[in-house]
């Protein structure tokens, strides 16, 4: 696989690899360059890039958190506050174990479609995967910034961002099917 970083400003697209199964391949024209699979019935993710493999999950019942982990050690790499009580939206900032922190935005596009993604803490845009079709036509447009090229986590940043983009539709729906109010206060 390719390093996100030496095509930053190209192409890239999640492009679904099952029929009506929620495994995706970041591609460049035919190369792959990520590899991302969402279960349909619970919060795991997994996903793998030339310089990681990291699982993600939403954990905590009051409290949910996703939890961002090393594959292969299980070690934690990085958290990020979903939900509290009383139907509160927290601040969404993914925080890495190194202390740094990435807002979260989350925004329905025309036609429904879903982008999530990272900025700075002062608001720079640094990537997204917006959704685009549905079920076996379904797939997720990335953007990267140039001020994410030299990023050490823009692999995981990228794989996060569409994993999140699947979650929040998945946890919408189990909140009633209003995706408005399962984004809340993020976007």
């Amino acid at each position: 696989m390719k390093r996100l970083q030496d095509c930053w400003n190209e192409n890239l697209v999640w492009e679904r690899i099952k029929p009506l199964q929620p495994q995706f391949e970041l591609r460049l024209g035919d190369e792959v360059l990520a590899r991302m699979s969402k279960a349909m019935i619970n919060t795991k993710g997994e996903a793998e890039a030339q310089d990681g493999q990291w699982t993600m999950k939403s954990e905590g019942m009051w409290k949910t958190r996703i939890m961002v982990r090393e594959a292969q050690s299980g070690t934690i790499v990085a958290t990020m506050p979903w939900a509290v009580p009383m139907g509160k939206i927290p601040a969404r900032i993914l925080e890495l174990t190194n202390g740094t922190q990435y807002p979260l935005f989350l925004n329905i596009g025309k036609g429904g479609n879903l982008e999530s993604g990272f900025t700075t803490p002062t608001g720079r845009f640094l990537v997204s995967g917006r959704s685009e079709g549905m079920a076996d036509k379904h797939k997720g447009i990335v953007r990267i910034d140039s001020a994410a090229q030299t990023l050490p986590e823009l692999s995981l940043l990228v794989c996060l961002s569409w994993y999140l983009n699947m979650f929040a539709v998945q946890d919408a729906a189990s909140r009633g099917g209003a995706m408005g109010g399962a984004l809340g206060a993020a976007g």
